[in-house]
């Protein structure tokens, strides 16, 4: 399976985090967790990062330069799968459960917090939509097209990076690079370390 991981242009990286993170910060978040993400990925095929940063190199995963957004990602022939880079509690038994259930589906679905889409996987020529509640509106449009989906609720699909308050789950539950500057910001914001 070939797998498309977009990531943003540099400075355009986790800007929601900037109440507790600087830029320098975040872009260490970003980073740290893409190539978590990636190598996670790695073990089930070809990875490719989709991105308008033609400086960014990513050790095993091909950097694809393009300035799409989310909604018009270059995606390969079927199958594939989108999965998003701020997913720092990813592991692989939620990457082989996606991949299992899309043997017996056309599109498998991995919702993230907010209604969000983590990853999808298809089968089949479908074209996900990203942003906002996503999840809703990928399932109604893959089932208003007659395909067959599985959803895939895992903990390293939801727990995705976005708003401060994300980065608890990263503190408490991950581990490695992202786990560990998660901790530190927050253990520079909490009233105790003051």
């Amino acid at each position: 399976m070939r797998f498309v991981v977009p990531f943003a242009g540099a400075g355009e990286r986790k800007t929601r985090l900037s109440p507790v993170m600087d830029e320098r910060m975040r872009e260490a978040f970003a980073l740290a967790t893409l190539r978590h993400v990636v190598g996670v990925l790695r073990g089930f095929g070809e990875v490719m990062v989709v991105t308008p940063d033609p400086e960014l190199e990513v050790e095993g995963a091909e950097v694809v330069v393009d300035d799409s957004d989310l909604n018009s990602l270059p995606l390969p022939e079927p199958p594939f799968a989108v999965v998003m880079s701020d997913l720092p509690l990813l592991r692989s038994g939620d990457v082989r459960a996606m991949v299992e259930a899309l043997e017996g589906a056309d599109v498998v679905l991995c919702p993230s917090r907010r209604a969000g889409t983590a990853a999808v996987a298809c089968r089949v020529g479908f074209r996900p939509s990203f942003g906002g509640p996503s999840f809703l509106r990928n399932l109604e449009r893959a089932r208003d097209e007659g395909l067959e989906v599985r959803v895939v609720r895992r903990v390293g699909f939801f727990a995705d990076v976005d708003e401060p308050e994300d980065l608890f789950d990263v503190a408490a539950l991950g581990e490695g690079e992202p786990a560990e500057l998660a901790r530190r910001v927050l253990t520079r914001l909490s009233p105790s370390s003051r």
